[in-house]
Order: C-alpha cells, then structure tokens, then sequence
C-alpha cells in the first residue's frame, strides 16, 4: 500500500535488499510522524508522540543513507518535513541543562522528585543526594512497602512530612522544610491515584499551594483515559490558586510533546521548569535510545525557575529531578 504514495526507485542501486528496507522504513517513518499528531484522538498515537526525540535521530539517519543511496526527491523531501515536524516541538527545551544558583535569599526553594520504583531504588543513596542537594522540598512516589524505612532514613533531614494512604504503587511522601499548613488528599472515580494539595507557608513570605501525584499509565482499556482524568484534576486545583502561587510535581506518565501535557499547563496557568533546560529523560534514562521525560515540576506565575537539572542514578529506573525556583514577593 505504501508503494502507492512513495514508488520504490527505479535502478540498479535501489535493487538491492539494504536500500529496499530503508526506503521502506522511510515510508514507514513517515506514516507513524503522521499518526504521532493525532494524540487528541486515539490512546496509541498520544503515546507515539511521546518519541519526538528518538524519531527524530531516527529520521535524520534516514535521510543521510537514502540521500547517499541517491532516492527520490519525493520521499526525501517527506522524510525531511517529518523530521521537521518531529524537531520543533523540541526546541523550547533544546539547551544545555543550566547550572545551579546559589540558595542565598528568602522565597528560593530546591525541590527534589523521585519515583522509588518500589525496593529498586538505594536509600542511602538517595540520602546522600538529599545531605549534598539540602532540597527544601522531596516528593517520593512508589515506595510501596517502604514507608518506615524511607521515613527512618531520609525524614530525619526536613521538619515537616506528610504521607498519604498506601494505594498500591500511588502513594506519595512529602518532605518539607517549611511549615504545611494544612493538606488535602483528592482522587478521581476509579482511579488509585491520589492527588496531595499542601498549603505550604514559609514564614517571611506568602503562603503557596504544592500540588504532588503519581499520574496512572497511559494505555488501552481507558488507562489514557484515566490518566488524563487525574491530571485535569490536578491542574484545576493548580487554577485555584489565581495569585499562580502554585507547584505541580510528581511523576506524571507523560512527556512534554503529549498534546495532554499542553492542555494541563494551559487549564492549571502552569509553566514547564525544563524549558531551555535540555532533553535529558528521567525515566529509564540509563538506556538513551528508550529514556523520556516523564516526571516533572511546573509552576505558576508566582515562581521563576533559576535552575534544573537530573540527579545522579540511585538506583531507580528514574532519576531525581532537581529544580531551583523563587517566589515573587506578593502585597
């Protein structure tokens, strides 16, 4: 079927088996480019635009040996419109990680976000990570079973924690260095995944709402759905806070490209903390060629982001996510 819209190049250099195979998977590039668009619509495409990144490298090798192979203009030029579709959406975050800024005044907060993936992840040395960052806040998903010994080790470093039931592998931990005022746990209809708000109030400055979850898996049988749900909660309840005194952090099972992601920041007035920060995946970033940006913190328009970068590997099939930000000063 595919021959139909990029016919196979006539002569003795596209007769041979190599060639043939990437023509193919050129076209075969292109088609899933198309489908990756159409996340709005269908679970499976929602997750292909996901890979922005890999298709991307994918795309550019593509055109270099069809190229050299001397192929059709026609699907050179299709390979090069999807690379170019694939690229944009990265280039608000193609950028060297920034370094750190100093925490040297009132209203600037290191925050730290670590899924556990339950006893792989190695608390001491994520306790390390936590004497070395001195974070003024920790959000920690996924210790399943853990809980006595995550709090025996880590908790003794921040002043205040909050822990929510125990649902499944959705529970979350909040370390804080500042007073919490007062917290709340949401979930939605036939979901495991609470939502923790916390009305966090440092006590030179205005208070501010910290909103932490674990996002459910995208998948069939509504799982996407469902996760979607859960992550429209969470940016409503980012929305409240008109002043955009607000942080959204957690594990959130979907990458920047996601056509969801960028209905939440417009529903919850967040911004991304990684923007002109890199492409460094948090997830299964030992493996490159597989790793994506699943966990994130956002802020409202209260904050400013001095700093983010990816923390060492402590185990865990994701690695902590480290940001800077500052608080306005607010009348």
């Amino acid at each position: 079927m595919l021959t139909r819209f990029f016919p196979l190049q006539r002569g003795a250099r596209a007769n041979g088996l190599p060639i043939r195979i990437s023509i193919l998977l050129g076209r075969l590039f292109i088609c899933v480019t198309l489908l990756s668009f159409l996340g709005s619509y269908w679970w499976f495409s929602e997750l292909l635009s996901s890979f922005r990144v890999q298709f991307a490298y994918c795309g550019a090798t593509l055109i270099f040996i069809l190229a050299v192979q001397r192929c059709k203009p026609s699907l050179l030029g299709g390979l090069a419109l999807a690379l170019s579709a694939n690229l944009f959406p990265l280039t608000a975050y193609w950028a060297p990680g920034s370094a750190y800024a100093s925490l040297d005044h009132n209203g600037q907060f290191r925050l730290i976000t670590l899924n556990l993936h339950h006893v792989n992840a190695d608390l001491l040395a994520l306790q390390k990570v936590v004497e070395n960052e001195n974070p003024s806040f920790l959000v920690l998903t996924e210790f399943t079973f853990r809980t006595q010994e995550v709090l025996a080790k880590i908790g003794a470093h921040f002043k205040y924690s909050r822990v929510t039931p125990e649902i499944g592998s959705f529970g979350i931990m909040l370390f804080s260095q500042q007073p919490i005022r007062s917290m709340e746990v949401s979930t939605v209809k036939n979901t495991k995944s609470p939502i923790m708000t916390a009305q966090i109030c440092p006590i030179d400055e205005g208070c501010f709402r910290l909103i932490t979850l674990h996002a459910p898996r995208p998948g069939p049988w509504r799982q996407s759905q469902k996760r979607n749900d859960v992550l429209k909660m969470a940016s409503l309840k980012a929305a409240e806070q008109i002043d955009g005194a607000v942080l959204m952090v957690g594990d959130l099972n979907l990458t920047p490209w996601s056509p969801i992601f960028s209905d939440i920041l417009e529903i919850g007035n967040l911004s991304d903390s990684a923007f002109s920060s890199g492409l460094t995946p948090t997830w299964l970033s030992r493996f490159p060629a597989f790793g994506l940006v699943i966990d994130h913190i956002l802020y409202g328009s209260a904050f400013t982001v001095s700093a983010y970068r990816i923390g060492p590997d402590i185990g865990s099939d994701h690695y902590p996510l480290i940001v800077d930000v500052s608080l306005a000063d607010r009348p």
